[in-house]
């Protein structure tokens, strides 16, 4: 039987594309990028609600029960901090879509690929981490609303201590992830030749 045409052979370049790995490339590095846009439409958002709820104004009353309009200094700050961790964000994922089409192609280009995401989600995580609870606990120091002028809170300390610590590990515990997914394929081929070896004559 002749198999040489298109009822056939119709779908037989794109499987050899995603066997050879680009279309797998292709498609998490638009994944990346998907995510790395998606940051920056997070911090547009929170941009627009703020202007649109008037974020940066504060109510309290005087003696007389009157509202008095003041700055909210805290709600101004927030924003800043979200603005720059949705950047900080953005950054790292378009970063690792770069890379991606760096892999080289061959029959375990996913487990290099998936490693990649799974470092990009620790450097997420950890940068965002780092800089909400860094900031809060620089806030929370020097803020007048908790302990006076210049305050030295265990809250503060502990959010100034506890975000990079916290940071490290998510880092330190994605990386070692990536890094087992990325042995897998390593192990099964040396475990492979291993096994032959011993199989084989003369052994």
């Amino acid at each position: 039987m002749n198999t040489d045409n298109v009822f056939f052979n119709f779908c037989h370049p794109i499987i050899k594309k995603l066997d050879e790995g680009q279309w797998i490339k292709l498609g998490f590095t638009f994944l990346h990028r998907v995510i790395a846009v998606s940051f920056l439409l997070i911090g547009l958002y929170a941009l627009y609600n703020f202007f649109d709820a008037e974020g940066w104004k504060s109510f309290s009353y005087d003696e007389n029960f009157s509202p008095v309009e003041g700055f909210n200094f805290g709600s101004v700050l927030f924003l800043f901090v979200s603005l720059f961790a949705c950047w900080i964000a953005f950054q790292i994922a378009w970063f690792r879509a770069t890379r991606i089409m760096e892999i080289a192609n061959s029959r375990y280009v996913v487990n290099a690929i998936f490693s990649s995401f799974v470092r990009m989600i620790g450097e997420v995580m950890a940068s965002i981490v780092v800089i909400t609870a860094t900031s809060a606990g620089l806030f929370s120091l020097f803020s007048d609303n908790l302990n006076g002028i210049i305050p030295v809170t265990e809250i503060g300390v502990a959010g100034i201590i506890a975000g990079p610590v916290l940071g490290f590990l998510i880092i330190a515990v994605s990386y070692f992830l990536a890094e087992r997914i990325s042995a897998t394929p390593e192990i099964a081929v040396n475990t492979g030749v291993m096994n032959r070896s011993k199989s084989s004559p003369g052994e």
